[in-house]
């Protein structure tokens, strides 16, 4: 039987050590705040051990924590910025109410602040560009909690 984590793992492994930088961040949010950060931490030290080269930006409440050592213990990531969620692309006067969305969004989820890190990723591509390592050609984006979503991660 093939898993999900088997395939993601080859994928990133055959194609991806060489050719591709992935850029990732993680954000502290009231949104996430119901989620568990140790779990989101566990899921990105499985993509770190990948080998994978992976260029992340870290909200700047986690410079000089535990969490941001652990990290640094990959020689695959390069934690390039501190940085917070940049919500400059919307007026003041905007609220969720004033956004139309469709009306079987997670409305625990779906927040000013949750669409704005959805728009930032752009932006943290186009930054991340200046941080390529020189063997990379390529960039793309991968979710820090990648892994939170595949289920049959081996122990």
């Amino acid at each position: 039987m093939i898993y999900k984590y088997d395939l993601l793992s080859y994928y990133l492994n055959r194609f991806a050590i060489e050719m591709i930088s992935f850029v990732s961040a993680y954000l502290i949010t009231d949104t996430n705040k119901n989620r568990n950060p140790e779990k989101y931490f566990q899921c990105f030290h499985i993509l770190a051990q990948s080998g994978i080269s992976i260029i992340l930006f870290l909200d700047k409440q986690l410079q000089n924590t535990p969490e941001e050592n652990k990290l640094k213990q990959y020689n695959n990531v390069q934690i390039v910025e501190y940085i917070s969620i940049d919500k400059s692309w919307i007026p003041d006067n905007i609220t969720l109410d004033d956004i139309i969305l469709p009306s079987n969004r997670n409305l625990g989820k779906d927040s000013i602040e949750y669409l704005s890190i959805q728009l930032m990723k752009m932006k943290l591509v186009n930054d991340a560009r200046k941080y390529i390592p020189p063997e990379c050609k390529y960039l793309a984006w991968i979710d820090f909690g990648i892994f939170h979503m595949i289920s049959d991660i081996p122990n």
